[in-house]
């Protein structure tokens, strides 16, 4: 996947390698500090949804800090559209999926209690937010570009 549409510069390269080392080593402070939380007896979330908030909220960041850097992409990119039939497909798709989903034949949640599918429909809400948010920034970024 050596295109030429995706190589960086030197000067973005170093940006996104430096972001991303950070990042990991945020995240692996992160995953310590839960891995030390659950073994002293405090249990925050239960286990899946835990390491989900974590490499959710981890990614985001270092893909929101790479946008504002400019080490996402290079700086001059060609434009693609977005289809509104690709959207609608994925809207619709989405609604029959949840209107269909208590109709499966299988037991999906064993405790009733158990908040964790919705803790990771909530993460899935944020990051379709963080990605609005990002390409409302790109989107700021090319302007500002063209304005120059």
């Amino acid at each position: 996947m050596n295109n030429k549409n995706t190589e960086l510069d030197e000067m973005q390269r170093e940006q996104h390698n430096r972001i991303g080392n950070q990042m990991f080593v945020i995240m692996s402070l992160a995953f310590l500090v839960n891995i030390t939380l659950y073994g002293v007896g405090i249990r925050w979330l239960a286990y899946p949804a835990d390491t989900m908030i974590i490499l959710t909220v981890c990614l985001s960041v270092y893909l929101i800090r790479l946008i504002i850097a400019g080490a996402y992409q290079q700086p001059v990119i060609y434009k693609r559209k977005f289809s509104v039939i690709t959207l609608t497909t994925a809207i619709a798709l989405t609604v029959v999926f949840v209107m269909n989903i208590r109709k499966l034949p299988v037991n999906i949640v064993e405790n009733p209690d158990d908040y964790s599918a919705y803790i990771l429909v909530g993460i899935s809400v944020i990051a379709l937010v963080t990605a609005g948010v990002v390409s409302a920034i790109k989107k700021k970024r090319d302007n500002d570009d063209k304005d120059d």
